[in-house]
């Protein structure tokens, strides 16, 4: 005779496999694809690149930075920009000044790279300059893993977004870093990973490459100071410049895990000559790419990466990887707009009276970039007056010039200059040069 247990059996099975379909719909209804802003971003953004021409992309407000305001505030031309932001970066090189020269220039060559013109050019920078290695260029979005100097053992060049070197030039061309006898402090507030460091590094201590054993000529008193607050980026700071910089150099910079918010602990370091302020920002372009790659099959792209240091076996920092994971509104905006005066001022307060001081980002919206300068101009909570420099500069002159008569890449803004990719493919990067008045 059947047992209570085992006539009760069937129903049993029947009531757990019921429980665990509807623990699985529920689930799935709240994992929709249309409620992750990053998947309805992309969405919208690709429908930019469907076949006859831009098209207005449909996607929630509540996408990374809030779509509406970003299409306020760029209007008929978002539909390009937005195609342009998902295109492969394009890739310059800083060419390391402290390894063997000419190393690094066949190579170069051979990608379709060639020395920039003027003030860039003495800066080390390497982009491509004819139509058709632009082209070239922007197809492939990649190049080879920077190989070592045979004779110093350093990494021969540095891949970067052109874009990104304009702030630390514009700094170099401000201080008058090439006139060689002069001392200098320069402070770099959010240093890592290192590469706009490194196109400093290679103007101001660049003269130690050129020292020559026994020669009774001493290299002027120049340092530079770096800060970074993240523990995983500061130590990848570290590792890169031990990649790129002799012992001579790496004597002259100092690194610290600080907040350079906070006045009190730049005072220790300070007054500075210069200060670049490549402050954390809302970093759209960054986010959308990171968000593409891991919807790419895998091997199906090689992209390099623009710190130095390559992905292989290089976990991201937790704290990146959660501020680029999240969902991003005008009031985030507002809160890393918050951060970045704070950053500013303290940066301000501790650079000397002759000083200048280059605020940047690479983040669309104004909110974060003019915004920001003309808080912290205007508040009168400073014990100085200041003034923006926003004319052209021999930085500007150097760049690529724009195919078949197009626009002008560098932009003019309210408070500084801005550098899009829908413009020559850079960028984007604002920035805004600070001196006192």
């Amino acid at each position: 005779m059947a047992t209570s247990r085992q006539k009760h059996c069937p129903h049993r099975r029947r009531l757990i496999c019921f429980s665990v379909l509807a623990l699985l719909v529920f689930v799935l209804s709240t994992n929709r694809p249309e409620r992750h802003p990053q998947v309805a971003l992309l969405r919208g953004l690709r429908s930019c690149r469907c076949a006859g021409g831009p098209s207005e992309p449909v996607v929630s407000t509540s996408s990374t930075l809030g779509l509406g305001t970003l299409k306020d505030e760029y209007g008929s031309r978002w539909p390009s920009l937005s195609a342009a932001l998902l295109r492969p970066k394009r890739y310059a090189v800083w060419v390391n000044p402290f390894a063997e020269p000419g190393a690094a220039a066949p190579l170069l060559k051979s990608c379709g790279l060639e020395p920039l013109p003027g003030f860039a050019g003495e800066a080390h920078l390497w982009a491509p300059t004819s139509e058709g290695s632009i082209s070239e260029a922007s197809s492939s979005g990649w190049l080879p893993k920077p190989p070592s100097c045979a004779r110093t053992g350093l990494k021969l060049f540095y891949p970067l977004d052109l874009a990104s070197a304009m702030p630390a030039l514009t700094l170099l061309e401000a201080l008058g870093a090439s006139m060689p006898a002069r001392p200098l402090s320069v402070l770099d507030a959010c240093s890592a990973p290192g590469g706009k460091l490194l196109v400093l590094a290679g103007v101001l201590l660049g003269c130690l490459a050129k020292e020559r054993p026994g020669s009774s000529e001493s290299a002027p008193q120049r340092n530079l100071v770096a800060f970074e607050r993240d523990a995983f980026r500061f130590n990848r700071l570290k590792q890169n410049l031990r990649l790129y910089l002799p012992p001579a150099a790496l004597r002259l910079v100092t690194t610290i895990k600080g907040d350079a918010s906070q006045t009190k602990q730049l005072q220790r370091y300070g007054p500075f000559d210069g200060a670049l302020v490549d402050a954390p920002c809302s970093s759209e372009r960054e986010r959308l790419l990171k968000a593409l790659r891991r919807q790419a099959p895998k091997g199906s792209e090689r992209p390099v990466e623009s710190s130095g240091v390559f992905s292989e076996g290089l976990p991201e920092s937790s704290e990146a990887a959660a501020a680029l994971s999240e969902p991003w509104d005008v009031q985030k905006a507002h809160a890393n707009a918050r951060l970045q005066a704070e950053i500013l001022s303290s940066v301000l307060l501790n650079t000397s009276p002759a000083g200048s001081v280059v605020y940047a980002t690479c983040a669309l919206s104004g909110i974060e970039n003019d915004a920001v300068v003309g808080k912290v101009c205007d508040s009168g909570e400073l014990p100085f007056s200041l003034h923006c420099c926003a004319g052209e500069s021999e930085v500007q002159r150097s760049l690529p010039s724009p195919t078949s008569g197009g626009p002008e890449i560098v932009e003019h803004t309210a408070r500084g200059w801005q550098l899009l990719p829908d413009r020559g493919g850079w960028g984007p990067i604002y920035w805004s040069l600070l001196g006192f008045a």
